[in-house]
């Protein structure tokens, strides 16, 4: 996307998922096919999965044909067809499977009809969102293994893997994505999809339904690290921790229209804490999401740095996490780095009306992974050419704005 107009002001472009590559010392040039995930990402365990350079894709297809059990889904939309076959696959095989997904996705995404066609037509039972925002979950639940997937990335060729495999760091939506068989997690999702899977209100039967709707699982406590909107507010309890930072903040986020996470990140900045935030270029630039532009430039006028992904194709820097180094300003006993990533925006919506699904977690090993990613990220520059933002042409500033369409 091109446009006239141009905010005379140098903002830095990066590769943003090549950092892991960077910091181990692997030059993303010298790569030739993507690499398969961590064994941990289909077996027992936990990973953390980039899909700029990693075939995050093979994992999850891997774990839907080992289970047994049953496979639970929900997502936004989802245009490749590997996963839906695979489901059908498993479901042909006596395997059970239920799916929530959003048909409002339809207008904007070409290809979701087609591959949810195939999985009614497969006979699998589908319920669909009816709330007042949309689904914005993208999650696969696997009983049997005891797995759970989830991030912000869509069911979409190139936001689980490069596309094609042989253009890593090149061809791919920036994401990282969870697999983990931690109980507290994988537990608190059996609840969230049982709680939504019979909820008569926000969720309704859209195919293969012909029994009363019932729970496939134990009813299990939510762990507290995990956040579940509308039901829980994400950026109120995100910015309560944004506060309590005295050392370093690193972000990456895919689009922001609310000001209260670049309020809190303002006020840290001003107290002498470093931030750093590496955003959606498309999104600044889109004239319908004017706000976007309207929070990074309040952040890059107060003095944080911005970067944004170098794209040579349409993809975008999709991902939405956020690193806090120390909380050392926490109350004693809660003074350690916290990361914080998921599926929520920083919108309104993505707090108060969408279904999403965020995690806030000290475990040290996610922390390490993160922040071996940012100061690796903060070392890449411009590829020969010096790198702006510009102002889309058609953008009107107005006093009052909603967050209805925003996602």
């Amino acid at each position: 996307m091109t446009s006239p107009g141009t905010l005379n002001r140098p903002i830095v472009t990066v590769f943003v998922g090549a950092v892991l590559a960077l910091s181990s010392g692997t030059s993303p040039q010298a790569e030739q096919n993507a690499v398969a995930a961590a064994p941990a990402c289909a077996d027992g365990g936990e990973c953390l999965c980039d899909s700029s350079y990693q075939d995050c894709r093979s994992s999850i297809l891997q774990l839907i044909n080992n289970e047994t059990v049953g496979i639970d889904v929900s997502f936004w939309f989802m245009t490749d067809w590997r996963y839906s076959s695979a489901l059908i696959k498993r479901w042909q095989a006596g395997v059970p499977v239920r799916i929530i997904l959003d048909t409002q996705a339809d207008p904007t995404y070409g290809g979701n009809k087609a591959v949810r066609d195939t999985l009614v037509n497969a006979g699998i039972p589908i319920r669909y969102y009816r709330g007042p925002g949309i689904n914005h979950w993208k999650m696969m639940l696997f009983a049997g293994q005891g797995k759970v997937e989830f991030s912000a990335a869509n069911y979409a060729d190139g936001s689980y893997s490069p596309s094609p495999l042989t253009a890593p760091y090149t061809n791919y939506v920036d994401e990282v994505i969870y697999f983990t068989d931690d109980p507290a997690i994988v537990n608190s999702f059996l609840t969230k999809f049982d709680d939504q899977w019979v909820d008569a209100t926000t969720f309704l039967n859209f195919a293969n339904i012909t029994t009363p709707l019932v729970r496939n699982y134990a009813t299990y406590p939510v762990s507290t690290d995990l956040n579940f909107p509308p039901d829980q507010h994400f950026e109120n309890r995100l910015a309560s921790q944004i506060q309590y930072e005295n050392r370093q903040i690193d972000a990456v986020i895919f689009r922001i229209t609310s000001a209260k996470i670049p309020d809190a990140l303002i006020a840290r900045h001003r107290a002498g804490v470093r931030v750093r935030v590496i955003t959606e270029e498309q999104q600044y630039r889109t004239p319908t999401k004017m706000w976007d532009a309207y929070n990074v430039d309040r952040m890059y006028m107060a003095g944080i740095p911005i970067k944004v992904k170098d794209n040579t194709t349409d993809q975008d820097v999709h991902q939405k996490s956020i690193v806090l180094y120390s909380r050392g300003l926490a109350p004693i006993g809660s003074r350690a780095p916290l990361v914080v990533f998921g599926s929520s925006n920083w919108t309104t919506s993505s707090s108060t009306t969408q279904e999403e699904h965020n995690y806030f977690t000290n475990k040290n090993w996610i922390f390490q992974w993160w922040s071996m990613a940012r100061r690796s990220a903060s070392r890449c520059t411009c590829r020969s050419r010096r790198c702006r933002l510009r102002l889309p042409s058609t953008l009107r500033l107005r006093t009052t704005h909603s967050d209805s369409a925003r996602r």
